[in-house]
């Protein structure tokens, strides 16, 4: 069975900026999550809805380039 363990969300700053991992996040996206989903708790998933609410999802490692990798993601889907 699988278990689901939400680690983190997009930080929403007070001045109205959206940063996940101290990157801005592009404008399309109305919400971002991180998950972990294997009962041993190693993998990790992005999931991230856009403001016209498709979902998407993508394997996520806590890197730079993890975290590039996601953020060019998630603009090629706004």
């Amino acid at each position: 069975m699988a278990v689901i363990t939400q680690i983190n969300e997009g930080y929403w700053r007070p001045d109205g900026s959206r940063m996940f991992f101290g990157q801005k996040i592009p404008d399309g996206v109305a919400h971002v999550e991180v998950m972990r989903t294997h009962h041993t708790f190693y993998d990790v998933e992005l999931r991230w809805t856009t403001k016209n609410a498709d979902q998407h999802a993508m394997p996520f490692e806590q890197t730079d380039e993890g975290i590039l990798a996601a953020l060019v993601a998630m603009k090629l889907t706004c």
